[in-house]
């Protein structure tokens, strides 16, 4: 711990002046991922043009070298001052470098421009990559900033630039992990730069991709049990959705209004993560704006083209749909009064119809088990302090919407959940308790026709998520957040069960994505070694999920 904090502490900053306007610039620093184009970015943001530099690494250490153009308003002491300031915040993470050189971008332009890069090999391990590009304000950062999200280490460079301001920029680039640079790799990368400097693209789309290329590949090395894999799918989701929520108020110039997005569903469990969507409610307290329902499109669109899933917040004509707390138009974003009395709402209305349309009940309950904000800090506040004034049957005070309806209507809609799991309702989603047909592939021996045929994500999905761990909220109403936290020490022993579940999903559905679909690697990485002993493990967890949730039935 006092390594990390040295690290991120330790900065020398000093500013030579040469002439009126001009100065050389000394940085030294622990070297880092992303340190070159965190160093671009804070003289970018004072408005400081960089002429040449000279960057090397050794021993771990940065020494960098700037020739900086930079605003005759400032003296030179108070610019060193400013530039220390600002890379120290950077540095230790007080400071997001690409929100603010967003902003930066917005009251200006996009620092975007046509490059001409090409790869020299010096050897196997390491090349040098030359670009030729404009000496336009910002571009060392985006360019940087690019290289390293592509994994590359940047032992050195030198960036120098002529009179009419043409720039030759040359980096000395190994990858992180020590993997040789192949041509397929090369590709990769110059396909990046492309898309990050010549369309100069909001980071958020490649931060995402790299983010779940990583999960990716963290499967194929066998590392990661099936509930920590599902988690870094659902954390990454999030992080995405955060992003893009706060980059689009800012392109509406909204970042200051009362605006809150509710995520919730399977990404909320702390747990299981994505499947083909994600749900969402818009909060917003005060006077509507024209700008809030562009905000929600934009949000659905952007999501929906980055990651593949849909946002899912449609009226449904059939049932009252949770995802969706507005009026019947559509169209309309919910106000906060519109919200709290839809707790109430479905009730009546499920009164009001002698429960004809509206059961199960849990179509209308499951998001307050797992919703998550995301929003002006003010409206959270404000939120939570209308949920202690909910009506309450005993004048009970609840801290969050999950406890007021668990107090108030937990036993109410426990049947629900008990006479779902029975096949009352859905049957069709139950199918994983029917054994018969993966046993007689057993026993015959055809273990590939097994394998193909299990469908193990209907156990996390249908039996879990959607029934298993809502009625275990109900049942063990004790302050627990994430469904995992809810299983607790009572029910260990249907953990390694789950797990197994979601990882053979997980891994398989890795596989298809990126064309790797093969039986005998989907063996290895699920470390079996061989065919019979994955499908016997999968027909005892299977029965053990099956014996756990009749017990929890009875």
């Amino acid at each position: 711990m006092k390594e990390r904090l040295l690290k991120d502490s330790f900065l020398g900053i000093k500013l030579v002046p040469l002439s009126r306007g001009e100065a050389l610039c000394f940085i030294s620093t622990y070297d880092r991922p992303f340190l070159l184009s965190k160093v671009a970015g804070v003289f970018t943001l004072h408005d400081c043009h960089i002429l040449e530099a000279d960057i090397k690494i050794r021993d771990g250490v940065a020494t960098d070298l700037y020739k900086i153009r930079f605003p005759r308003k400032y003296e030179p002491p108070l610019l060193e001052s400013m530039l220390f300031t600002s890379l120290q915040k950077v540095l230790k993470g007080e400071t997001n470098i690409e929100k603010e050189i967003f902003l930066w971008e917005k009251r200006r332009e996009v620092i975007q421009d046509q490059i001409v890069p090409r790869f020299e090999s010096i050897n196997e391990n390491q090349s040098a990559l030359i670009i030729n590009t404009s000496n336009k304000k910002g571009l060392l950062h985006k360019i940087s900033w690019a290289l390293s999200l592509a994994g590359m280490n940047i032992e050195r460079a030198i960036i120098s630039a002529t009179e009419d301001m043409k720039a030759e920029n040359v980096f000395w680039i190994k990858q992180r992990y020590g993997e040789k640079i192949t041509p397929e790799y090369r590709k990769k990368v110059l396909g990046l730069l492309q898309i990050v400097v010549n369309e100069g693209k909001d980071p958020l789309e490649q931060v995402f991709r790299k983010e779940i290329n990583m999960i990716y590949r963290q499967q194929l090395r066998r590392r990661g049990s099936g509930f920590h894999t599902a988690q870094l799918y659902a954390d990454v989701h999030l992080r995405l959705i955060k992003g893009l929520f706060e980059r689009i108020k800012l392109e509406l110039d909204i970042s200051d209004q009362p605006v809150l997005i509710g995520v919730y569903g399977g990404i909320g469990s702390g747990a299981i993560g994505f499947t083909s969507d994600i749900d969402c409610i818009f909060l917003f307290d005060g006077e509507e704006r024209e700008e809030y329902d562009k905000l929600k499109r934009i949000l659905k669109n952007e999501f929906e083209r980055i990651c593949g899933l849909e946002v899912d917040e449609s009226f449904l004509s059939y049932h009252i749909n949770y995802f969706y707390l507005g009026n019947y138009d559509g169209e309309s974003i919910i106000s906060f009064d519109d919200f709290f009395n839809y707790i109430n709402y479905i009730e009546d209305l499920r009164n009001q119809t002698e429960n004809r349309l509206f059961e199960p009940q849990f179509f209308h309950y499951p998001w307050a088990f797992s919703i998550r904000f995301i929003g002006h800090q003010d409206v959270q506040e404000q939120f939570e302090s209308r949920i202690k004034k909910l009506p309450s049957k005993s004048n009970k005070k609840y801290k969050s919407i999950k406890a007021y309806i668990l107090g108030e209507k937990g036993d109410a809609i426990k049947k629900d959940y008990i006479s779902y799991l029975k096949g009352k309702y859905f049957p069709a989603e139950l199918e994983f308790f029917n054994t018969e047909g993966l046993r007689q592939m057993y026993l015959k021996r055809s273990f590939t026709d097994f394998i193909e045929s299990v469908a193990p994500y209907e156990s996390v999905k249908y039996i879990f998520r959607r029934g298993v761990f809502p009625l275990l909220h109900i049942l063990e109403n004790n302050g627990h957040r994430t469904d995992i936290g809810l299983l607790g020490k009572e029910y260990r022993h249907i953990l390694p069960a789950i797990d197994f579940m979601l990882k053979a999903f997980n891994v398989r559905k890795t596989l298809y994505i990126m064309g790797r679909w093969d039986l005998s690697y989907f063996l290895y990485i699920m470390e079996f070694k061989s065919e019979d002993k994955f499908c016997e493990r999968y027909l005892q967890y299977q029965n053990e999920i099956i014996i756990f949730v009749n017990k929890l039935i009875q």
